[in-house]
């Protein structure tokens, strides 16, 4: 399941959502009948949505502006994909669910209620609505929200953190910044020893890959399941070796990380940083690729079953893409 809005409040998700509506995408027409129908407000509403979203771009993009003329028809200036991800952040960073997950993630010790009152600047009562919330979002993604952490299956706790951070800060800012300095090194060491091409989308990704790790396993929540069948240490000695002299340098943990280490030299191989063999996958990660690399074919002979306008050149291609694949 993917991230969406579910973290934002809800009078910033109507504005993100206005906002997604009158972005520079060519001449889309808006009226505010038709807004509020698809948004399902009222005019009242969207007049003051209007005003929250023009105060919010005099802070991030002062060219832009938002106004609906004499024919009740949206006019926007200057709003591309940009200047709209910009404004999401910020109303990421301003929601309260938002803080609570981030305290969790940060403060693992700290899993009083009152703990989290104090840093969120919250009563109880409050608390516990966005306790409610917080449950009630982690469900979709088979996970609990138990005596304040998150709980489930440690890979799918991570999965759910990185989707959160890379879908809403990827290419604005770095997240989790107070570890920054270590994911640097990390990188920089990774890079040195294996020689890897770096990418400003991959490199971005494999920071926040490094942040979570970094802050679950100094959290004492570690990965308990092999992703990497047995020989590969063995058998790719270097590439071993490498990320764990990166671990014991840079992440400074006294564990024995071996399930780790296999976790972030497969992300490495996913991300395209290093390169060995599908078969040294664990037979469920090489079942999932096997089930993924099919479905794609199968939408590829959708489409060239669905144009058949193509080039033969093109469906030839195609064509052998898939058998490829297979």
């Amino acid at each position: 399941m993917e991230i969406h809005n579910e973290f934002l409040d809800v009078n910033y998700c109507y504005q993100y959502y206005l906002l997604e509506l009158v972005a520079d995408n060519g001449n889309y027409y808006l009226t505010v009948p038709r807004a509020m129908k698809l948004l399902g407000i009222s005019k009242f509403e969207i007049t003051q949505y209007v005003e929250g979203i023009n105060a919010d771009l005099a802070v991030f993009s002062p060219t832009s502006h938002l106004k609906v003329n004499a024919d009740g028809v949206f006019e926007s200036q200057n709003i591309d994909e940009g200047v709209v991800r910009k404004v999401r952040l910020d109303y990421l960073k301003q929601s309260n669910l938002f803080k609570m997950l981030e305290f969790s993630l940060l403060h693992p010790e700290k899993n009083e209620t009152a703990d989290f009152c104090d840093a969120l600047f919250i009563g109880t009562t409050k608390f516990y609505e966005l306790k409610k919330e917080m449950t009630a979002i982690v469900e979709q993604f088979d996970l609990k929200f138990k005596k304040n952490r998150l709980v489930g299956s440690e890979i799918m706790i991570r999965q759910f953190i990185f989707k959160i951070y890379y879908s809403y800060f990827n290419g604005i800012e770095k997240p989790l910044q107070t570890v920054q300095t270590v994911a640097d090194q990390a990188i920089d060491r990774l890079s040195a020893d294996l020689g890897i091409s770096r990418l400003p989308t991959t490199d971005k990704k494999l920071e926040i890959y490094i942040k979570i790790q970094y802050i679950r396993m100094h959290g004492k929540d570690y990965l308990t399941d092999h992703v990497l069948t047995a020989g590969f240490k063995e058998a790719q000695a270097n590439l071993w070796h490498s990320v764990t002299q990166m671990m014991a340098n840079d992440y400074r943990l006294n564990v024995s990380g071996e399930f780790e280490i296999e976790a972030l030299l497969t992300f490495l191989f996913a991300e395209g940083f290093t390169q060995f063999e599908v078969n040294w996958l664990a037979s469920d990660l090489q079942s999932k690729v096997t089930q993924l690399t099919q479905r794609f074919i199968e939408q590829v002979n959708v489409v060239l079953a669905a144009d058949a306008g193509q080039t033969p050149q093109f469906q030839m291609a195609i064509q052998q893409l898939t058998q490829d694949l297979n």
